[in-house]
């Protein structure tokens, strides 16, 4: 899935140009998975999201869109990493533990200490 990000200035009508993205969507036969948007001071961000690459990369296109790694990284891969992070963080506070002199904890103890 891709997510493309459209950022529009305050000037700028969020109803015709909502209006605009939904009839390029209607003629491109394009069903997006996720169409949402954020009001903020300076701007509005629409985000739609795609399951079709070949319809993200057009939408992106026509409407001058960006992407963020952020926004499209796999999520099990996030995840991934978070709990390799949390096993060093408590790999971490065990050698320190170890230095102070200080018992280590039980192994079921320190589980649910992570999650």
């Amino acid at each position: 899935m891709r997510t493309i990000i459209i950022k529009l200035p305050p000037t700028v009508d969020l109803s015709l140009e909502m209006a605009e993205m939904r009839g390029w969507l209607d003629s491109h036969s394009s069903a997006p998975s996720s169409f949402k948007y954020d009001l903020e001071r300076e701007s509005t961000i629409i985000h739609v999201q795609f399951t079709a690459e070949e319809q993200a990369e057009l939408f992106k296109k026509h409407f001058d869109g960006n992407e963020s790694q952020f926004v499209n990284c796999e999520r099990p891969r996030l995840l991934e990493t978070m709990e390799r992070a949390c096993w060093w963080r408590l790999m971490a506070e065990e050698s320190a533990r170890r230095q102070m002199g200080l018992p280590p904890r039980e192994p079921r103890r320190l589980w649910r200490m992570s999650r």
